[in-house]
């Protein structure tokens, strides 16, 4: 089924992303629209599929539905000032609910919120008399419990504590960043007690392992609130990574639902607005300083994603950036919606999107979890590259992007008649699908792990925790202990590994990986296990090619694989614009490297 979500960019300056879907007409449309109010930071890069398929469910039970990117989130803009973020997303919120009644033509209004996404529905909700009900799902009724989660969840995915941001400037938590004034005012928010609650009905979902929420629900009888309680099960199993996020059933069903009996109503096909209206009427086209964005769709309306663009015309490649995981477009920690603006702004156009069954593109509901490697990947990145050439007229082009993305961004080197000037691949694991010719050996697995683990001896945080009793200290030693196993096995039968690798890559000669006239730029974090099987098995084959590929390798030191800490995003975004403007066009202007230099993420 074809997504019938329009993406769109309403909110003028602020430059908000959404996505509206008028509902499915059968049996005519609801008269209340569904506001979707997502949570914030790593809990919205797991919930996003989640969101989506609501918003398919509630569509389907003709509800006009829209999901939002709040400011600084998504693919929606930055905010214009460094002030705190709560009242811009609130203020987002409410932008988003005029924008839903717009294109809906609704008079009544259903916010959905999720986590901190549920506290915003809730504060924006108090301040106008359109919203009939609130759907809190699992709700942050505490500020202060939602700044000590946040904080606790950034300790414990740092490798290396000492990565992370000064606690005085903000929060750092799974590559996402709030500021000390954000969490300020985070920590002001106390739903048990306000603020004033002006609806007439909601709904409170709660984890059915997580403690009722006894105070908020006291806090809406007091004020008149028709509300009801339901458990569901199912937490944990979404909220975890986007990778391995299991989509939850229980809640979603439960909340479409529960809308569907509250509002049975349906406008007349007189009163319904137009679908073409709505559409008609959708601002696929946003401005920001120096470049601009289209909502794009292609592959007969399948596959989708975001085109960022200079403002003036330029000689350079464009760029096509694909999905890290199952992260959708906007990349890991929303790493590609900046490098989106920042290249585009060195004149370079930018199309991130999503191969089918990720994000925005088109997915099947039924599947539990999400494949970062589907089998028509390599058709989806030619579609890519066919839309980019013949539909935007972009003959060069360059493609990118981070684990997933490089394996699929090096494997379309050949997959495609394109003229692909380059690869900027991040941590490829070359050979990695069921079907792949090389299935990766253990010993580089226990190579890259003595290495780090060698890494961690020269830290003295690690020793600290070695101390308090955190490292399972057997684990260690049996990193060790097979290493000095695969040594002792290697000196005996080296002839015999060396042969059976070699007929094992005879099936598939890694030259065919790569093409003459197109220059792979390959970075690692080092000792990971990609930087390993390269450095090992890879790399000397290579070399012995006539002639051997055009091939740079970049190493990086103390950063993880996907370059979660915010110090680290920023110097995998400097080495790859570094290795990005050597392909710029010699029209360029000639101080585009000092502007790539000073540019931050």
């Amino acid at each position: 089924m074809i997504d019938p979500a329009m993406p769109m960019f309403f909110g003028g300056a602020h430059h908000l992303a959404g996505w509206f879907t008028h509902g499915l007409p059968s049996g005519g449309l609801r008269k209340c629209a569904i506001l979707l109010c997502p949570p914030v930071g790593h809990e919205y890069m797991c919930s996003y599929r989640s969101f989506r398929t609501l918003a398919r469910g509630l569509a389907g039970r003709g509800f006009p539905v829209m999901r939002f990117d709040y400011s600084g989130t998504g693919d929606s803009a930055d905010p214009a000032d460094d002030g705190s973020l709560v009242p811009v997303w609130v203020d987002g919120v409410s932008l988003a609910a005029d924008e839903l009644r717009h294109r809906s033509g609704c008079d009544r209004l259903a916010f959905v919120g999720l986590r901190f996404g549920a506290s915003l529905a809730a504060l924006a909700a108090s301040g106008r008399d359109d919203v009939d009900s609130l759907v809190l799902w699992s709700p942050c009724t505490s500020g202060r419990s939602f700044v000590r989660q946040t904080r606790m969840l950034g300790a414990a995915s740092a490798i290396r504590p000492e990565d992370l941001v000064p606690e005085a400037e903000g929060i750092e938590s799974v590559g996402f960043m709030m500021d000390a004034r954000t969490i300020a005012d985070i920590a002001k928010v106390n739903l048990d007690v306000g603020p004033p609650f002006t609806i007439n009905q909601a709904l409170v979902l709660t984890r059915r392992d997580g403690v009722a929420e006894e105070g908020i629900l006291a806090a809406m009888g007091r004020d008149g609130v028709d509300c009801q309680e339901l458990r569901y099960d199912g937490y944990s199993a979404f909220m975890t990574t986007p990778f391995s996020a299991i989509l939850p059933k229980d809640p979603i069903d439960k909340i479409v639902d529960w809308l569907d009996e509250r509002y049975p109503q349906r406008l007349p096909a007189s009163d319904a607005p137009p679908e073409d209206v709505s559409r008609a009427s959708a601002s696929h086209v946003g401005s920001l300083r120096g470049v601009r964005e289209s909502t794009v769709r292609f592959a007969d309306h399948r596959l989708a994603g975001v085109l960022t663009e200079p403002d003036s015309p330029s000689d350079n490649p464009a760029v096509i950036l694909m999905n890290t995981g199952s992260d959708h477009h906007v990349g890991p920690h929303r790493l590609y919606t900046p490098l989106a603006r920042r290249w585009a702004a060195l004149g370079f156009p930018v199309l991130r999107f999503d191969l089918g069954g990720i994000g925005d593109s088109e997915a099947d509901d039924s599947v539990p979890t999400i494949d970062a490697y589907p089998s028509t990947a390599l058709d989806d990145v030619r579609a890519a590259i066919d839309y980019m050439r013949y539909e935007k007229g972009y003959a060069q082009l360059i493609l990118g992007g981070i684990c997933a993305g490089a394996y699929h961004a090096i494997h379309a080197i050949r997959a495609s008649d394109a003229e692909i000037q380059a690869v900027i691949a991040v941590n490829p694991p070359l050979y990695h699908r069921a079907g792949d010719p090389f299935t990766p050996d253990p010993y580089f697995s226990d190579v890259a792990e003595a290495k780090r683990i060698r890494s961690s001896m020269r830290n003295l945080a690690k020793w600290r925790r070695l101390i308090g009793g955190r490292v399972d200290i057997g684990y260690t030693l049996s990193v060790f202990r097979r290493r000095f196993h695969n040594a002792c096995a290697q000196v005996s039968t080296l002839a015999m590994q060396l042969a059976n690798r070699e007929r094992q890559f005879d099936s598939y000669d890694p030259a065919n990986l790569f093409r003459e006239g197109t220059l792979v730029h390959v970075i690692f974090n080092e000792g990971s296990r990609e930087q390993i099987f390269f450095e090992y098995t890879l790399a000397p084959r290579l070399r012995r090619l006539s002639p051997p590929p055009d091939v740079t390798v970049d190493v990086v030191p103390g950063a993880d694989h996907t370059f979660m800490p915010i110090r680290w995003q920023r110097v995998l975004v400097d080495l790859m614009t570094e290795r990005l403007l050597q392909h710029r066009s010699t029209t360029s202007q000639p101080d585009i490297v000092a502007t790539a230099r000073g540019a931050q993420i």
